[in-house]
């Protein structure tokens, strides 16, 4: 079981090149037990449909424990939690707020090659562009916690192959 705490705050423009106001929404779950225990992982999510960011938290979460996860309904303060936290992971649909992800992963990869990124949307149609922009892996929902787990693992494989 899982302690939840939530804030909300409105932000400013950053970079000039997303919308001027943005909501944000953290939550950090805190798992009972000993902190040696857990491995905790940073993800930032961003998704227009606040429902489907509750069920992706979800299941990061779960397949997570201890998880933080940055949530987000546009993507003005993705690069801000970004440059601020240890991510390890940032998952998208590929359209947030009438912005496109596929272009924010374009910028991301010149200041971040490494960090990992995945793309969650309703469709197959953009899959061969997110793998050409830099993309890590491209779900098509409903998403599995297992599709999570394996995708984090495969990342970390690589990493330590290299």
């Amino acid at each position: 079981t899982a302690k939840q705490a939530t804030s909300k705050r409105s932000v400013c423009h950053m970079g000039g090149f997303l919308p001027p106001f943005c909501t944000l929404s953290f939550v950090k779950l805190i798992p009972y037990g000993r902190k040696s225990e857990v491995k905790s992982l940073t993800f930032v999510t961003a998704d227009s449909c606040r429902t489907q960011l509750e069920r992706l938290t979800q299941l990061l979460v779960s397949a997570f424990p201890g998880s933080t996860v940055y949530q987000h309904t546009d993507l003005c303060r993705v690069p801000h939690d970004i440059l601020n936290n240890k991510v390890d992971a940032v998952f998208l649909e590929t359209e947030v707020d009438e912005s496109n992800s596929l272009d924010f992963v374009r910028m991301l990869r010149r200041q971040k090659k490494s960090l990992p990124v995945f793309i969650i949307s309703q469709a197959e149609d953009l899959r061969e562009e997110a793998a050409k922009v830099g993309v890590n892996d491209y779900f098509v929902q409903p998403v599995t916690e297992q599709q999570l787990r394996d995708a984090i693992q495969s990342v970390k494989d690589k990493e330590n192959a290299s």
